[in-house]
């Protein structure tokens, strides 16, 4: 059997543009051919490369993106044969195709030049002759040749790769136009004055609006299945009532927190597809400001209600958005480098606010079925198991740094590591004022708490000498938002591991004292304490994210191995101490009774002698011991602490949207401090009028549910407008106003 025929595209001469289904176009430029999907050059070929055409074309069928009965129509491959061709692909992909232009004898004079081309190219990557031979479907023999030959193979031209949309057509079109050849630049310029003419016009018609966007998000579609987009472009066509308008009130303030240009210098990006950086962060934050807690919630909510007002066709459901939090927190450094990133902007954006950092530890329960460590929680007044957060919080309440420990370390093994973190993000020269409760007292820390270049502000704690009632004076000092008369004392005192420091004591209603300690001494004692009460504020915090942002939720159970030479209290030593505080009981209710009954002394006598065994026993002991000793033969294994960090600071964004947002309406809002908050978690329920225009997109939102918050709403409207702030990521400004319609 001879030669294959040619196929009919290689046999034209006419540069012509020929159309494959509703995304694909196949055109020639003199000696070249290149496939288009959305206008769009993806691959080029020679021209007498049928079988290359004929591959590209049965691998854009596998994606879906066009169908055999298409290309039959086409007129470029008979149907019978494209048949053949997808099979092939399906089996063994391109080189399967290609093995199909070589029919009857494959000996070396059938070595066609594509056949020889694709031998190169398969040797280039490694292969052997006889895996090469089986792949071809033609003996080794007849591979060693065609590689020993001199004849000269067409030269390949690589496949083009799209960094974008917009900017890389062009070029692409450019390089495969060859001399002389402009039917295709005059197509695109055609194009390029019809864009224009309409950027030109002030507003936008609705039906042609509507039809551009979905135009261009089913050419987005297919890109993304190819690979050749990051991700969808942010669109808002007219809509009538979109539901949750208020959310782009959050929108246009999320750029001024820097989350998204941080994570994309830290995190780097996601895999080429419909969800990017930009969809998944977008979405998180929408979703925090709606009180859409879980990821399970999502269900309840329209995916594409959700994806307008975030500038998608549809929000990301449940799976997808769990795999996108899992591969943007997979590199664990890299999000702690996120979180230093973050932090050093908030003390750029608030450096006087920071000259007073809270810190507190914040445990978290873990009710899945992974061994962990266990801590005291506090709400609950259980001890279970939990992993443990250090929340720093700057003079305002606003979270500036978070850390998961490991292990559940105390605050004052914790304090060190906490403020070198600090350290890196106020820089050298700042000397803040650390401001902790009695969990982490220790004169010893506070001797290297201040030798690193920090004020100490603290509770003292244990038993400590009572001052005289006639050193307390009264001072006026504001708690809670109100003046309250106090008595309180002044003065210095020794602490042993530490030397002189300030005691601000306050005598309280029970005639107990309360001690301040601190290393400061230009406060006044009213500031002193105005500043430790302010603590507080921390536990308010962690409040009011467990209630409104589901603060204790995880969202991922992933674990990973433990350092398992971290050493832990003797277990050992634990069971000891309780058999010896029984003992004890017993023995002290024992010599309450007759001492001189012998049965009494007897018993006594013997359980002395337990005791006695019991003391050597426990001194025999290790104080601490590794706690992969403890878990054996079980691995040592924590939660994942990337996923959990990254969540936090998507709510810590978020937190801080809804904080600019209560300050800009607070002096709208006659009770603003009290329900500034419910306020704006109610603003971004509303339904909103959604009018794009040239580069604007005009938001319409209803009214709310009473006339002085929609009196409060205009004014906050108004607030957003005079900073002229865009959708994120893009240049369509945000206009706000409140419907006028009753």
């Amino acid at each position: 059997m001879g030669h294959s025929q040619p196929m009919p595209w290689a046999q034209r001469q006419s540069d012509e543009v020929i159309g494959v289904g509703s995304h694909v176009r196949v055109g020639g430029v003199g000696a070249i051919t290149v496939v288009f999907v959305v206008n769009l050059p993806v691959r080029r070929f020679a021209r007498e490369d049928a079988a290359g055409l004929r591959a590209e074309l049965a691998s854009l069928e596998s994606m879906g993106l066009l169908t055999q009965s298409e290309v039959a129509r086409s007129g470029l491959v008979p149907e019978a044969t494209f048949h053949r061709d997808c099979a092939a692909f399906r089996a063994g992909g391109e080189a399967a195709v290609r093995a199909r232009t070589v029919r009857g004898s494959r000996g070396p004079r059938k070595l066609l030049p594509a056949v020889l081309l694709e031998i190169k190219r398969l040797r280039a990557e490694s292969l052997t002759q006889a895996v090469i031979g089986q792949r071809l479907g033609m003996s080794t023999r007849t591979v060693i040749h065609a590689l020993s030959t001199g004849e000269d193979a067409p030269t390949a031209i690589a496949p083009l790769t799209l960094p974008g949309t917009e900017s890389a057509a062009e070029p692409a079109v450019e390089a495969a136009r060859g001399d002389g050849q402009d039917a295709l630049a005059e197509t695109e310029s055609a194009v390029a004055a019809a864009q224009a003419i309409e950027a030109e016009r002030p507003a936008v018609d609705a039906d042609a609006c509507t039809r551009r966007v979905a135009q261009q998000r089913a050419d987005e579609w297919t890109l993304a299945r190819l690979g050749q987009i990051e991700e969808q472009s942010a669109l808002f066509p007219p809509i009538e009532r979109a539901r949750f308008g208020g959310v782009l009130l959050a929108m246009a303030l999320l750029p001024t927190t820097g989350l998204l240009e941080q994570m994309r210098v830290s995190l780097g990006g996601l895999a080429h597809g419909l969800y990017g950086i930009r969809s998944i962060v977008t979405t998180l934050i929408a979703m925090a400001m709606l009180r859409c807690k879980r990821p399970e919630q999502l269900k309840g909510f329209d995916p594409a209600g959700l994806g307008a007002v975030v500038g998608l066709a549809r929000a990301p459901e449940m799976k997808t958005l769990r795999r996108k939090l899992k591969a943007l927190a997979d590199d664990e450094a890299a999000v702690v480098d996120l979180g230093r990133a973050m932090a050093k902007r908030h003390v750029e954006r608030a450096r006087a606010a920071v000259a007073f950092l809270y810190v507190d530890g914040h445990v978290r329960p873990y009710f899945g079925e992974t061994t962990l460590g266990k801590a005291h929680h506090t709400a609950s007044r259980i001890v279970l198991p939990a992993t443990t957060d250090y929340w720093i919080h700057d003079a305002d309440g606003a979270p500036v740094l978070v850390v998961t420990t490991e292990g559940n370390a105390a605050l004052t093994k914790a304090l060190p590591s906490l403020l070198a973190e600090v350290r890196k993000a106020v820089g050298p020269a700042a000397k803040p004022t650390v401001v902790f409760d009695r969990g982490g007292y220790s004169p010893k820390l506070f001797k290297q708490i201040a030798a690193s270049g920090f004020d100490v502000l603290t509770y003292r704690k244990g038993k400590h000498p009572a001052i005289a009632r006639r050193e307390f004076k009264e001072i006026v000092v504001t708690r809670g938002g109100r003046d309250h008369t106090t008595l309180v004392s002044d003065r210095r005192t020794r602490l042993p591991g530490f030397g002189l420091i300030r005691c601000v004591a306050v005598l309280r209603d029970d005639d107990r004292q309360t001690h301040v300690l601190t290393t400061r001494t230009d406060l006044s004692a009213r500031e002193v304490l105005e500043r430790m009460f302010g603590r507080w504020q921390q536990e308010n915090f962690f409040k009011y994210l467990r209630e409104s942002f589901a603060f204790d939720a995880l969202w991922t159970y992933d674990t990973i191995e433990a350092d398992a030479s971290r050493t832990v209290p003797s277990p050992y030593r634990r069971h000891f101490a309780k058999l010896r505080k029984s003992l004890q009981r017993r023995l002290a209710t024992l010599r309450a009774k007759r001492p001189q009954d012998a049965a009494i002394r007897q018993e006594i006598k013997a359980i002395t002698e337990r005791l006695r065994a019991i003391a050597r026993c426990w001194s025999a002991l290790p104080a601490r011991v590794s706690i992969g000793e403890v878990r054996a033969p079980e691995p040592v294994l924590e939660l994942a602490r990337a996923p959990k960090l990254l969540c936090d600071l998507v709510k810590m964004t978020a937190f801080q949207i809804e904080t600019m947002l209560v300050a800009a309406v607070g002096p709208h809002l006659r009770r603003a401090p009290h329900e500034g908050r419910a306020f704006i978690a109610d603003v971004m329920q509303l339904d909103a009028r959604l009018e794009p225009r040239e580069e604007r997109l005009d938001v319409v939102l209803a009214k709310a549910s009473a006339p002085r918050y929609t009196q409060a709403l205009a004014a906050l409207c108004e607030h957003i407008n005079a900073l002229n702030l865009c959708f994120p990521e893009t240049r369509v400004v945000l206009r706000f106003r409140v419907d006028d319609q009753p």
